[in-house]
Formats: structure tokens, sequence, C-alpha cells
């Protein structure tokens, strides 16, 4: 189940991004053991401008409590490893239907494909610690601010 779980959430990321016109590049099982899943590109007129982002990409069902529990202004994830990350660095926590049933996660039409539940984005920082981290439902992970959490080139000091 966890496999499919990740399936669907690099499914729905990708997705979001597809619609944010952000290039994706799948990393490798070295990088993956650091905690990027997934890196993200900027692009303008389908060239890349050079920003990047890392991505750790969680798939969690809403009633797994172990991994997630939810507030009415937030949620709270259980971050099991700490991370020592060393340039921009997000986890993206998509929260799955707490349905076994897989096949009412998604919803499929000639009209339309719907994918069910939605996802949070939190920047890690160098002084992470594991344990349940606060994420403000502010924080929702739409095509329309996915573009933020890249860098300002004008601040990129700021960043690193």
């Amino acid at each position: 189940m966890n496999d499919l779980k990740d399936a669907f959430a690099e499914a729905y990321f990708f997705a979001i991004a597809a619609a944010a016109g952000v290039s994706i590049e799948r990393t490798t099982r070295r990088t993956d053991n650091k905690g990027i899943d997934l890196t993200i590109f900027q692009k303008e007129n389908n060239i890349s401008v050079g920003s990047s982002v890392h991505i750790q990409l969680k798939g969690v069902s809403d009633n797994s409590s172990s991994m997630i529990k939810e507030y009415e202004d937030h949620i709270e994830y259980n971050l099991v490893k700490p991370l020592q990350p060393t340039m921009i660095h997000y986890l993206i926590v998509v929260k799955l239907p707490s349905d076994l049933n897989t096949k009412n996660w998604i919803k499929l039409t000639e009209e339309e494909l719907t994918l069910k539940r939605c996802a949070y984005y939190f920047r890690l920082l160098p002084d992470i610690k594991s344990g349940f981290i606060k994420i403000p439902r502010s924080q929702l992970l739409t095509q329309d601010n996915l573009l933020a959490l890249f860098p300002d080139p004008r601040k990129i000091a700021e960043y690193i």
C-alpha cells in the first residue's frame, strides 16, 4: 500500500507541476537517502532559468494518526528522520483519502480528471528535527503558488 501512496503522491505533484509549467527531475536512490525525491526547475519560454528546488514528497492517508494530525488552522506531519538540507528544500505532504480502495482516489471522465485530497508544502531548514512539524493550512499547494517556492533571484543569498 505504501508504494501505491507514493505513486499517487507523485502523480498528484506531477499534475500540479505540469499545470504550473515547472520541469521535474527524479532523483537517484543516493539523493533519495538525503531526503530528495525530486528536483523542480523554473522555466520561462521552455528554457530553464537556473532556479531549482529540492522536494521531499510524502503521501499519507488522512486516517494515519501516527503520521498526520489535523487541526482547524494547520496539520502536523511526523517527520520521521531529521534532514540536513543544504539548498532550497521543501517537504510536500500529499494527503490521501482514508478509503483503501484506490479506485476511489481518482475520478476520470471525458471532461475531467480529479485527484482526491490535497497537498501542503513546508520549507525544510538546516536545523529541522524529527517529530511532528506544524504546517499551516494556508500552505496548500496549488499550481498557482508552486512558483512561489522558487527563490527570488534578487534575494538568492537569503535562501542559502
